[in-house]
């Protein structure tokens, strides 16, 4: 009984210690290319002087593409009023966290739901360079 307890324990430690680097390693990835890419469509916002459908609707083309996000999931709110030049133009994104351990590939989570993920919340401000 002792051996097959010790078995069952050492098998959750050694699954924690073999994917935990590689899963932090992908979120990680994940974030750094969430930020890269909000900011290539804040350029053509900062041109435009706003944010509009057509560029939130880039945005979340990006990350199913790229990341396999649930359109459904992503919630972007932007500055909708055109701002003159030098004015701040700010976006925020909230997307599902990536899978940051192995015991998170057993929850359930869903858009539905929103408390069943944890959410990963991204603000960024670029100066409009938009002159009417």
């Amino acid at each position: 009984m002792a051996h097959i307890l010790g078995t069952v324990l050492t098998l959750g430690l050694l699954l924690f210690s073999v994917f935990q680097p590689i899963l932090y390693h992908n979120a990680a990835t994940t974030q750094e290319s969430i930020k890269i890419s909000l900011y290539e469509v804040q350029k053509e916002a900062a041109i435009n002087g706003q944010f509009d459908e057509e560029l939130y609707g880039k945005f979340k083309d990006i990350l199913v593409e790229n990341h396999g996000y649930n359109p459904a999931c992503i919630q972007i709110e932007g500055t909708d009023q055109p701002v003159t030049r030098g004015g701040d133009i700010t976006v925020s994104v909230t997307i599902p966290r990536p899978m940051m351990n192995i015991w998170e590939a057993f929850d359930f989570a869903s858009c539905d739901r929103p408390e069943s993920y944890v959410p990963y919340t991204v603000t960024q401000v670029i100066k409009s360079e938009y002159i009417p």
